[in-house]
């Protein structure tokens, strides 16, 4: 994401047919550098279900 303001932002990983699938994480911007956003991984039998959501 480009052009964030410097500041703590938080984050949240959403879908739409199984709601929020990890919680939310904070990030640190610094103005004028480049942030790297953690990599996150998501099992796939959790986006396989389609009655629940979380």
């Amino acid at each position: 994401m480009k052009h964030l303001p410097a500041g703590e932002h938080k984050f949240r990983i959403w879908h739409e047919r199984h709601g929020m699938l990890e919680k939310e994480f904070k990030i640190t911007v610094t103005s004028g550098r480049t942030v790297e956003l953690p990599v996150i991984e998501v099992d796939i039998a959790r986006l396989m279900k389609s009655d629940s959501v979380k």
